[in-house]
């Protein structure tokens, strides 16, 4: 009797007893599965409440407010967790691979779910130490087994599910990548890299839907810059998962479309063809970005020769992971220097061996009751469009 059978009373099941297969339910599509698998998390919430013991009321409640995060979250959220899950299914029916649906839906829905439950231990409440987004696979791993005898999961499924998810991000800065990972993990590994932007299988718009991931992932006041000046070829390529101010975001879609690793057949043939049509795709939707950039910079300009009242401040990711810091600008201060103070301030976050100090400030411009503008002030700093995508493609390029 397995160890695991022996802390239960009940015979353990599979992940099926968790997350539905998709024979279950009728007319499936992308909507239907959010809010399924929505009550099916709060489902396993509120058993694994129920023991005290195991889960603190506070830390229910928070675990909670989290899952609602989930179901809208832009970047890491069910929708992408609904591309992922039906790009496992596409890569599993090319391969002719044989593999239980539910599998394939609790590795989707787990697997970046880490980066929003509450970071605390489950029976103290008290928090936990590291980064949060840089540990979630290994986090997410230790709350599977942790309340898998809560839950009555058979110990072989859930060690299966454990190592899936705990290797998931391994492709993007260890050697062998592969080597630990069973078919369920190979198939989350390569479906999250290539297919959890969005739904299309065709190259050109998988490009398109990596950028605007990209772009959802930093569209707030403490997201990261665009481009960096001073990460060398070498640093971009030991961007690892959790960089994003020690790196760029053209460090982490630069190592998913031209240094990530993939096992499939199918997965390597439909890589290349994204990576052959990329650099047309970047030009258009971060252009499209430096235009936006360039019309709020007319807009504060604008601002002070009208002599309406903007509030102009820096705002960056707090290194205590909480509220961001605000750091306010003088009404006397050009525009450009502001810009350029900005772009250069160190974030004061932890950096790794080998970096340069973390960036990362945005510059928050509200005027009377609009929407503030935010702006990137790695794309501020260009003057010319062209000279902006000449240096946007030579970061990607070399």
């Amino acid at each position: 009797m397995s160890d695991i059978e022996r802390r239960t009373n009940n015979t353990p099941v599979g992940v099926e007893n968790l997350f539905k297969r998709r024979g279950s339910i009728l007319n499936p599509n992308e909507n239907a599965f959010i809010d399924k698998w929505g009550g099916e998390l709060l489902q396993i919430t509120n058993k694994l409440a129920h023991d005290q013991s195991r889960l603190l009321p506070d830390v229910a409640n928070e675990a909670r407010r989290a899952l609602r995060a989930y179901l809208i979250h832009s970047d890491h959220g069910a929708h992408h967790s609904y591309f992922v899950y039906e790009g496992m299914r596409w890569l599993a029916e090319k391969e002719k691979i044989k593999i239980d649906d539910a599998d394939l839906q609790a590795v989707a829905v787990l697997h970046d779910l880490a980066q929003m439950l509450p970071y605390k231990d489950p029976k103290t409440g008290d928090e936990l130490g590291g980064d949060q987004r840089a540990s979630h696979p290994e986090t997410m791993a230790q709350i599977i087994y942790l309340f898998a005898p809560l839950l009555h999961l058979d110990e072989h499924k859930v060690r299966e599910v454990m190592i899936a998810i705990r290797h998931h991000d391994d492709t993007y800065g260890k050697k062998n990548a592969y080597k630990y990972m069973g078919q369920l993990g190979k198939l989350l590994a390569e479906s999250d890299k290539l297919f959890g932007g969005g739904m299309s299988r065709e190259p050109k718009e998988m490009a398109h839907d990596a950028i605007i991931r990209n772009q959802q992932g930093a569209d707030n006041p403490q997201g990261w810059y665009l481009m960096r000046d001073d990460l060398s070829p070498e640093q971009r390529n030991n961007w690892k998962y959790g960089d994003r101010w020690i790196g760029d975001r053209i460090s982490a879609v630069r190592k998913d479309m031209f240094k990530t690793e993939f096992y499939t057949e199918s997965g390597k043939q439909i890589a290349e063809q994204r990576r052959s049509i990329f650099i047309e795709q970047a030009k258009i939707a971060y252009g499209a970005e430096y235009d936006a950039t360039q019309e709020a910079l007319k807009n504060w300009r604008l601002s002070l020769a009208t002599d309406a009242s903007a509030i102009v401040s820096l705002v960056g990711k707090n290194p205590n992971g909480k509220d961001p810091q605000v750091e306010q600008v003088t009404q006397d201060e050009e525009i450009n220097t502001v810009v350029d103070r900005a772009y250069k301030k160190d974030l004061g976050v932890k950096t790794r061996e080998g970096f340069p100090a973390t960036r990362g400030w945005k510059i928050q411009i509200s005027i009377g009751n609009e929407k503030p503008i935010i702006l990137d002030p790695s794309i501020a700093r260009f003057s010319t469009r062209e000279e902006f995508l000449k240096t946007l493609v030579s970061a990607f390029t070399n």
